[in-house]
């Protein structure tokens, strides 16, 4: 992943898949979700990024541009089905989610 040019004072991130798999750091899955935050109800379409040992919750700003939300160490996250076959339950201290694939 790379830094995207941006004007803004937040970080971005561009994913360069070449890089990435050539590091030895290819995402095992990745894709668009609407995340629902259980306490407040806001939605949020966000693009999870799966590793070996980490999940990256980003906002998608372009084809290839991603702002970082959130980089978890999956030993600090858990994952729960849900009544819904596209939807998942997903937390980490402080925070859960429900994920529905878009």
């Amino acid at each position: 992943m790379e830094i995207c040019p941006s004007n803004s004072s937040t970080t971005s991130l561009n994913v360069d898949t070449d890089s990435i798999s050539s590091q030895g750091k290819k995402a095992l899955k990745e894709g668009a979700v609407q995340m629902t935050s259980l306490t407040t109800l806001l939605s949020h379409h966000r693009y999870l990024f799966l590793y070996h040992d980490t999940l990256v919750v980003s906002k998608q700003k372009g084809p290839c541009c991603f702002k970082l939300k959130e980089k978890l160490r999956l030993d600090r996250v858990w994952v729960a089905s849900s009544n819904s076959p596209d939807s998942f339950l997903l937390g980490w201290p402080f925070c859960n989610y429900l994920v529905h694939f878009r």
